[in-house]
């Protein structure tokens, strides 16, 4: 990855990993290979060094990321606008990835159960009866992270 230009700002790895493990969305950004960008907001869920993401069984997504599995995250955590500084407080943090479809069966429903208990905590009860309804039909990406930053410019008291 670039270096960081505003090193007063940059914040280590284990904030970018919290911070993307805690976001509530990243925008996941792929290729198409041949330069044309596109970037899709999805809901993920990390365990260890590895991001779990959900989807369609077809689509776009899955279209790029088989022709060009080399992704990247970016999430943002708090934000505040600070009016009179023209300026804003923030938390970010961007990883870089390689993505690929998750075939193994125990594996995406273990992704499945992560993404629902990050997301549905108190609903997990019902986990077991919708995904037998809804296995057949989701997809999920894993992006192993290759390299990961996190920067902030926190002022947010005041």
């Amino acid at each position: 990855m670039t270096p960081m230009r505003r090193k007063d700002r940059e914040m280590d790895e284990a904030f970018a990993l919290s911070l993307l493990a805690n976001c509530a969305y990243a925008t996941l950004s792929m290729s198409d290979g041949a330069g044309n960008p596109y970037a899709v907001p999805v809901s993920p869920v990390m365990e260890g060094n590895v991001v779990y993401i959900h989807c369609a069984v077809a689509g776009k997504k899955l279209e790029l990321l088989a022709r060009c599995p080399r992704v990247c995250l970016s999430c943002v955590g708090r934000t505040k606008v600070l009016e009179a500084d023209y300026s804003m407080a923030y938390e970010s943090a961007i990883a870089l990835g390689v993505a690929t479809l998750v075939e193994d069966a125990e594996e995406r429903r273990h992704a499945l159960r992560l993404i629902c208990e990050k997301y549905a905590p108190t609903a997990m009860d019902g986990f077991d009866a919708y995904l037998a309804g809804q296995f057949a039909h989701t997809a999920v990406i894993r992006v192993d992270i290759t390299s990961i930053s996190g920067k902030c410019n926190n002022r947010f008291d005041g």
